[in-house]
């Protein structure tokens, strides 16, 4: 099952990786689908470590753009830093026990609102100046954007995935929220990623809407609990589209 389960996200995050617009890959990112396939293969039970787990997401792409903007490493280096750091994490707080999702929401929501807020004047204040030295000329051409041969893109993903399933036990629930997708994403996507982290973070809410649908529904059914999880996420993207074009 592990190796059936692998494969199945290898393929669902080759998919991901064709899209080529920042935004558009941000958005589909943010769909639980990796999560939804890690929950129905290896069964685990949902509660509050998921909600925390969305936050060490976040943090793993926090850690690729810090590698690379700040330390300026290859992005490979940096994608495996920012991976470490995830396994790392997740491991020291599983073993903290069950978290209940009541108090993991009353952290992680205002974290996460914290954080957009923070983004939000950041990003105003990179737009106001860029427009105050728009005189100056012409900026530099982006980058070139080399992608991965498709059977290496494949095998990397693949090898991570299976690699992420097998320290289940260790990882516990944090299982479900690795950046399965992300790895990848994370490279083909290095030119800009801080622009795409940042699209990552405001999406965040969704998949934590998702684990806490699904953690209503578990007792009811698996299928109860995926139909649950995805009309929660869905909801809160349409609101979260709204809030930002108003």
């Amino acid at each position: 099952m592990t190796v059936v389960s692998a494969a199945l996200l290898t393929l669902v995050v080759w998919a991901v990786s064709l899209i080529r617009s920042v935004r558009w890959q941000a958005l589909v990112y943010s769909l639980p689908i990796p999560m939804s396939l890690v929950l129905v293969t290896t069964g685990v039970r949902v509660d509050g470590a998921q909600a925390i787990g969305v936050l060490v997401l976040v943090s793993f792409f926090g850690v690729v753009t810090m590698c690379r903007a700040w330390l300026h490493l290859h992005i490979a280096l940096a994608v495996a830093a920012g991976a470490a750091w995830y396994v790392g994490v997740s491991i020291a707080l599983a073993r903290l026990g069950d978290v209940p999702m009541g108090i993991a929401l009353l952290v992680v929501v205002p974290v996460w609102a914290a954080a957009v807020l923070v983004l939000r004047r950041r990003s105003a204040a990179v737009v106001s100046v860029a427009s105050a030295s728009v005189t100056l000329g012409p900026a530099s051409p982006e980058p070139g954007r080399a992608a991965l041969p498709v059977p290496l893109r494949l095998l990397v993903v693949f090898l991570g995935a299976f690699s992420m399933l097998l320290l289940g036990d260790a990882l516990s629930g944090f299982i479900v929220t690795f950046p399965y997708s992300g790895v990848l994403i994370a490279f083909e996507a290095r030119h800009r990623i801080a622009e795409f982290s940042r699209q990552v973070v405001t999406a965040s809410i969704g998949l934590v809407a998702f684990v806490t649908g699904y953690y209503l529904g578990q007792d009811i059914s698996g299928t109860a609990a995926l139909a649950a999880g995805w009309a929660a996420f869905l909801v809160t993207a349409a609101a979260c589209r709204v809030l930002a074009r108003s």
